[in-house]
């Protein structure tokens, strides 16, 4: 959610005037959403660390490009949670996005529905971005047994 200051800074440049009550109303309604896709990640770390286990380290061009998707798939989350969110909400919408994204047997329309009811809003691009950056990790994943690790963390929860 942006910050109340410059949201008032921008309008007023403008020239315009500032309904603060709205503009608390709308920020309060942002940061409940972003808690909401907290709780819905469990508060888990989405670090490129725990998503790629062992293999983290590995300096190969494959896992290279995997660390810098993983590392955009968290810039596209931030973006669209508005950019000044903690770590926790970040990791936790992330995780719950990527989750989603990956999702068997759930349509493209069930999964942006699930996503906007979590984090209200999305631009069409982000989240076309986020589900490109999704497929990518996860095959990548499955290709170096991490899925099925990832699989068995989620029966287990």
């Amino acid at each position: 959610p942006p910050r109340l200051t410059g949201a008032m800074r921008a309008k007023l440049k403008e020239g315009g005037s500032f309904d603060v009550h709205r503009h608390v109303a709308m920020r309060s309604q942002a940061l409940a959403q972003a808690r909401r896709a907290q709780g819905r990640g469990r508060g888990e770390s989405f670090s490129w660390t725990r998503f790629a286990g062992e293999l983290a380290g590995k300096p190969d061009a494959e896992h290279t490009d995997a660390r810098k998707k993983h590392a955009r798939l968290m810039q596209v989350v931030a973006d669209m949670l508005g950019g000044e969110i903690s770590s926790e909400e970040l990791h936790g919408a992330a995780k719950m996005i990527y989750e989603t994204l990956t999702a068997p047997g759930k349509s493209q329309v069930e999964k942006r529905a699930e996503i906007t009811h979590e984090l209200g809003h999305l631009e069409q691009d982000m989240l076309k971005e986020a589900s490109q950056i999704s497929s990518f990790l996860f095959e990548w994943s499955k290709k170096y047994g991490r899925a099925e690790e990832e699989e068995e963390v989620r029966d287990i929860a």
